[in-house]
């Protein structure tokens, strides 16, 4: 199972991720890894014990970011949810997070747990097709409900979960998408505002509206906002490039040169405090 789940012919890799970084963490934290969990397993216990080892791979690479935890076993101790799912769902977020302080690149990001779950259910089918391979008949269990999908008679495989993928759209659309108002967007004429497609409802970087007053408070809907705004998937979605731009002013309104983004220092302020929460997801503007 190490050897499928950390990359094979049916299985994709881990950028920058060999089997000889997979080995040392094995054997580094194989306590860890498999002591009250089996990663040959196929059911939770199993999945627990691959999010463990995946966990060790990029916490091995990456270590002066997770400081002052001096092993993987450390980092997962501070996690208060117990020995369930749901702490190693925990482990795999709280990894993610403080990678983004060391990584230059997206694929370098260790993925969520929803594709690494995928990931592992592509890995488990593998495994039990190799296991019966001198067989004279196989019993496996539909690949659409492995990891794949089956559309027009082509395998492709599902790299996250619908639910990702929506909230990556959306967020790609809140950063180059937005209205082009000129009455300070305080009415459902704005359609950030009435479209319930941007983050909160709020105007966004890349709207092009003027004297906005659609802005987060500081105190209160931030962070909200940054909350929704995490990064979910590392998926590329080329439908994102068929998202469409409300390029319309205000109703009612005469047509004018539009300034290339939000002049006024209300708005600049809530920017940097957002870059204060977010670090360096927010662009200079």
């Amino acid at each position: 199972m190490l050897y499928i789940c950390s990359g094979c012919d049916f299985v994709s890799f881990f950028h920058g991720c060999g089997k000889k970084a997979f080995l040392d963490g094995f054997y580094q934290n194989a306590q860890f890894i498999t002591g009250d969990l089996n990663l040959s397993t196929h059911d939770e216990t199993g999945l627990c014990s691959f999010y463990r080892l995946v966990a060790s791979v990029y916490f091995a690479k990456h270590r002066p970011a997770f400081r002052p935890s001096a092993s993987i076993g450390d980092l997962y101790n501070t996690i208060e949810l117990g020995d369930g799912l749901e702490s190693h769902t925990a482990l795999v977020k709280i990894i993610r997070e403080h990678m983004w302080e060391c990584i230059q690149s997206e694929d370098n990001m260790l993925p969520n747990s929803d594709a690494l779950q995928l990931h592992w259910d592509r890995s488990c089918w593998v495994a039990k097709y190799w296991k019966q391979a001198l067989d004279n008949s196989m019993h496996l269990e539909p690949i659409d409900k492995s990891g794949w999908i089956i559309k027009n008679t082509i395998v492709s495989v599902v790299w996250d979960s619908d639910v990702n993928i929506d909230k990556v759209e959306k967020t790609i659309k809140w950063y180059t998408k937005g209205c082009s108002c000129k009455s300070g967007c305080t009415t459902n004429r704005c359609s950030c505002r009435k479209s319930g497609l941007s983050v909160g409802g709020y105007c966004g970087p890349g709207c092009k509206c003027q004297n906005c007053k659609n802005i987060a408070s500081c105190q209160n809907e931030l962070p909200e906002l940054f909350d929704e705004l995490e990064c979910f998937s590392d998926v590329e979605l080329d439908a994102c490039s068929d998202i469409d731009s409300d390029s319309n002013s205000d109703e009612g309104e005469d047509e004018m040169q539009i300034a290339p983004s939000h002049p006024s220092e209300e708005f600049q302020q809530y920017w940097d405090t957002f870059g204060i929460l977010t670090g360096e997801l927010v662009p200079d503007l």
